[in-house]
């Protein structure tokens, strides 16, 4: 029992690790920050549990039936790329130069989009769930993402704190900063796509 205990958490870190590296958490969360400043408390932490179910449902879903829908639907993972790029990007293009005084917020939604998906499971995330299924099965792997799924609701729900370090004035240019950031990753999902499909020559 001890040995197959042992080899269990073996394979759940070996599936833990990867998959937290591909979420990046501590990376999403100034993004997060900049997009939820103008947001009250309590707004706040549905948008961590909108957001930490959001990515949790979407990441079981793609190991249960990604690859079988890309198939039917002839959808490869580059084109799921290409085209989460280039959502973010325009929504990142919009925050930037729009008029944020007189633009009306769509509540509800930023939890879903894009935090909890590009940002937290995005194309990488996503192939990193098909891959460690393939090689620690289905169990191991859903075990593994809900471990890292409770480090990413926690990372949110109390990053508040360091917005308060931030104050008001600090906030909103962390928003225009960190929107900034996610037009920039919009333009590289579409160019990783782009090299994956050998349309853009990667550079050495």
């Amino acid at each position: 029992m001890p040995e197959n205990l042992g080899v269990m958490l073996e394979h759940f870190l070996l599936s833990f690790i990867p998959i937290f590296v591909a979420i990046d958490i501590p990376g999403t969360l100034p993004i997060y920050l900049g997009l939820v400043s103008e947001k009250n408390a309590q707004e706040k932490r549905t948008i961590a549990y909108q957001a930490t179910v959001t990515a949790f449902v979407v990441g079981v879903g793609f190991v249960l039936v990604g690859n079988a829908i890309f198939r039917i639907m002839g959808i490869t993972l580059q084109d799921f790329r290409i085209a989460g790029g280039i959502l973010l990007f325009i929504l990142a293009t919009a925050e930037l130069v729009g008029d944020s005084e007189h633009r009306k917020p769509l509540p509800g939604t930023v939890g879903i989009f894009p935090i909890g998906i590009p940002l937290i499971i995005g194309p990488a995330a996503l192939a990193t769930l098909l891959m460690q299924h393939e090689a620690h099965g289905l169990l191991v792997t859903i075990c593994a993402l809900v471990a890292n799924m409770l480090i990413v609701w926690v990372c949110l729900y109390y990053a508040d704190l360091m917005n308060r370090l931030l104050g008001q004035d600090g906030s909103r240019a962390f928003a225009k900063i960190a929107n900034l950031l996610l037009a920039s990753i919009g333009v590289m999902m579409v160019r990783c796509g782009l090299e994956d499909l050998g349309l853009v020559i990667r550079k050495k």
